[in-house]
């Protein structure tokens, strides 16, 4: 294995206490990982500095912020962002020295991060949230096969939470290339029972790509009869097997009707969306064609809850709502995608992706951790009527 080190800085001074740390940090994450790339040289102030240009799932990217002389002694907030994504799937504070310099950290990489060659970036923000650097591109490679929730609800938080007869949106990841994945669970007492689901195949399972990967939007069905609490699916391609447990909660019926839809807007109402111990109404992520149409630039959905406010930072919620006390909404009117996308001149209604308003669509609702402070709402996911 030959790993290339790099002085980093160039006219940078060489320090030997710098120096053997790089040196150690790049043994340790090569003995663990397995990786070899290391990150070209810079010449520039407000530096990262990446120890390798990749990692795995569970593991952590290793950095050095250097010459960020502008925030010296101060505290920096460092973000793993996915590129297209406007949410960070890590962040930390960091503090700086005299010298506007961190020393080598960690920040950890998620299990359930999609995975993407050169897909992720290190941004580095200022106490004030301004943003002071981007580090070069970082691929994140599987820690082994897996199955993950990709954070249906908010910002790309995991959740094992499921109701009754609900739906578990999972990301399946690194099993074998071009199978099939099955679901089972112990049902009624009776073991291995196959579990029926979103996205699958003519034979109850979901197609597998050349990588091993789920495809697409894929969601397993929890039985209405599974009684709430702890409920364990094992997913397996028939050689590589993954179990994971979810917590069933007691179904609650919530709805959502299509009134009316023109080319530009779709109004919607709809019944019980309640908190189950708050005693108020859910606040409800709403996404396009399951999230296939995105804000973007600065452009964000804003969070209805009184007192919480903000933009959401999922950017392929394209709408929020808060139910009433009663779990009730009704004459929601919400403005479509007019076509255009990012760029000079983008606006709240540009969207990633080509909306075609002739076209037929649906929305999907979401209520989950959305709602602030804790405790976590009731995990539902309910799609409307096609318009």
């Amino acid at each position: 294995m030959n790993t290339t080190i790099m002085e980093v800085g160039g006219a940078r001074p060489f320090d030997l206490r710098r120096a053997s740390v790089l040196v150690a940090a790049l043994a340790m994450i090569a003995t663990a990982l397995g990786l070899v790339t290391a990150s070209p040289a810079k010449a520039s102030t407000n530096e990262i500095n990446l120890a390798l240009s990749g990692a795995v799932t569970g593991a952590s990217v290793l950095y050095d912020l250097y010459d960020f002389s502008g925030q010296a002694n101060q505290n920096v907030r460092v973000d793993l962002v996915r590129d297209g994504e406007s949410f960070a799937r890590s962040t930390q504070s960091v503090p700086l020295d005299s010298a506007g310099d961190s020393g080598f950290t960690g920040i950890s990489v998620p299990t359930n991060a999609p995975l993407g060659v050169n897909a992720y970036r290190l941004k580095v923000y200022s106490s004030a949230s301004v943003l002071l650097a981007t580090s070069d591109p970082i691929t994140v490679s599987s820690g082994g096969n897996r199955v993950t929730n990709p954070g249906d609800h908010a910002s790309g938080t995991e959740s094992v939470s499921v109701q009754q007869g609900g739906l578990w949106t999972f990301n399946g990841t690194s099993f074998t290339a071009n199978g099939d994945l099955e679901a089972t669970a112990t049902v009624a007492g009776v073991p291995n029972t196959v579990l029926d689901g979103v996205g699958q195949n003519g034979s109850g399972e979901w197609d597998l790509d050349a990588s091993g990967n789920t495809q697409g939007i894929v969601r397993v069905k929890v039985p209405a009869s599974t009684p709430t609490g702890s409920f364990a699916i094992t997913f397996s391609d028939g050689t590589k097997t993954v179990t994971r447990t979810l917590t069933v909660t007691a179904a609650v019926a919530a709805t959502v009707t299509v009134n009316s839809s023109t080319a530009s807007t779709v109004t919607i109402s709809g019944t019980g969306w309640t908190h189950p111990t708050a005693a108020a109404g859910s606040v409800i992520a709403i996404k396009i064609d399951d999230g296939a149409y995105s804000h973007v630039d600065s452009h964000y959905a804003t969070h209805p809850q009184p007192g919480v406010g903000g933009n959401i930072a999922n950017q392929s919620v394209w709408y929020a709502i808060q139910a009433d006390s009663s779990g009730n909404f009704s004459n929601v009117v919400i403005q479509l995608p007019d076509g255009s996308g990012a760029g000079t001149g983008s606006t709240w209604v540009s969207s990633t992706g080509s909306f075609n308003p002739s076209a037929s669509h649906t929305l999907r609702l979401l209520s989950g951790n959305l709602y602030q402070p804790s405790p976590t709402d009731t995990s539902r996911t309910v799609e409307s009527a096609a318009f």
